[in-house]
Formats: C-alpha cells, sequence, structure tokens
C-alpha cells in the first residue's frame, strides 16, 4: 500500500484502538505507525524510532510485555537496516532473541530470521576463526527456517529466501550465482506486492553490481528500487 494511503489508515485504526481501550494493540500499533511516519516524512535519521506518534525510548521504559517489546524492536530493526545502520539493527536483533519466545508462529518471526540473516551474512564475510563458525551457524539455521516457510508459502517467503541466499552468493564469490538470485529475488518480491523487499533487493543488487565495476546496471537497479 502507498504510504500515504497507510498513514492514513494508521490514523484510523489509532482512533478505534483508543475508543476501545485495546491497550495491548495500541502499543506495536503507534511503533509501526510512527515508522510509516518516519519513512514518508523523515531525515536522514529517520532510523530512530522517536516522534509525534511513539516514543520508544520513553516507551522501552514502562512495564510492557515481551510480546510489546517484539513489536516494537521489530520496528525498529526495519528501520535501522533500511538506514545502513548495522550496530542498531544488531541492538533490536539481540532483544528479538531474548524475547523470541513470544513471536513463535507469528509473521514477526519470519521478519527477524529474514533480516537477521541479512544482518550477518556481511559480518560474517569479514570475520574470521571461531566467530566465523559461529557466525555460520546462525545464518544456516535462519536459511533452514526460510526454506521451511517457503515451502509452505513461497508467495509470503520464497522471496526472502532468494535474496538472502543471494547475499550468501555473493560473500562466498559464487559471482554468477548471486546474479541469478537477485533478479529472482527482486521479481518474486513484486509479483507478490512486497514492494519493500522489492526494493531492498534492487538496492542490494545495485551495491552488489557497484561492487564488480558495473555502474551503468548499478544505477539502473537504484531507480527500480524507489517505489
Amino acid at each position: 500500500q502507498d504510504f500515504r494511503a497507510l498513514e492514513k489508515t494508521a490514523a484510523e485504526y489509532t482512533g478505534i484502538l483508543e475508543q476501545v481501550d485495546h491497550r495491548a494493540a495500541i502499543f506495536p500499533h503507534l511503533a509501526y505507525r510512527q515508522a510509516t511516519h518516519n519513512l514518508l516524512h523523515g531525515d536522514r535519521n529517520f532510523w530512530i524510532l522517536d516522534g509525534a506518534h511513539f516514543e520508544a525510548v520513553r516507551m522501552e521504559r514502562i512495564e510492557a510485555t515481551g510480546y510489546q517489546l517484539c513489536q516494537l524492536h521489530l520496528a525498529k530493526l526495519v528501520l535501522a537496516y533500511l538506514a545502513g545502520q548495522n550496530d542498531q539493527a544488531l541492538l533490536s536483533l539481540d532483544v528479538l532473541r531474548r524475547y523470541d519466545a513470544n513471536m513463535i508462529a507469528t509473521y514477526g518471526q519470519a521478519i527477524s530470521a529474514f533480516y537477521d540473516a541479512l544482518c550477518h551474512i556481511p559480518l560474517w564475510s569479514a570475520a574470521r576463526g571461531p566467530l566465523r563458525r559461529e557466525l555460520s551457524r546462525r545464518i544456516q539455521a535462519r536459511l533452514r527456517q526460510l526454506r521451511l516457510w517457503s515451502r509452505h508459502a513461497p508467495e509470503n517467503f520464497l522471496h526472502k529466501l532468494q535474496l538472502v541466499e543471494a547475499e550468501q552468493a555473493r560473500f562466498q564469490g559464487r559471482i554468477p550465482r548471486a546474479m541469478e538470485l537477485y533478479r529472482l529475488a527482486a521479481d518474486a518480491a513484486r509479483e507478490q506486492e512486497y514492494f519493500l523487499e522489492a526494493g531492498i533487493a534492487y538496492e542490494r543488487s545495485a551495491d552488489f553490481y557497484r561492487s564488480i565495476g558495473e555502474q551503468l546496471i548499478a544505477r539502473k537497479l537504484l531507480r527500480e528500487a524507489v517505489y
């Protein structure tokens, strides 16, 4: 959905939740409303989840349930990854691991696994020794989850799997395979109307092509990333 339309819908939902005093739902709802607002109106610090609708720093200090904290940090994770703030994304992933029992059998579990793999593959590439082996085990665990989910619901998960595998192939030096997987991931995400994840696929693909000296292709892919 277009961000402007989504922002309007979110405002309507806020009013409904406030009318029925649904406190358990309004916490994560406002976090996602603020994330939407930041992406539409934010500046270079859009990854900081604070604003007119939600103040993350203050909200984390109040008594929140594990589920609410997971929803908060899922929103922070996505914003941090989009902004290239990998350290901040890793902090949110650490919180999500501590409270992962609250995400079992929810879509948040899949989002966490997807971004967890994307954040750790570059770290794996630079690591050596025991840390590299530890990161490899973590990434493989996420890939097993994504493969399982993509078999049961390819329309929701196949493009996520393909993008993670593209990143893995890139950092393993399997250039032709990376090219193919980036293309498949972007096409599948657009076909299923996962436009945010299609944008990520195009952006990561552009970064890959730039790294191998294909500047013209990289610029074209970056244009495709803009929805």
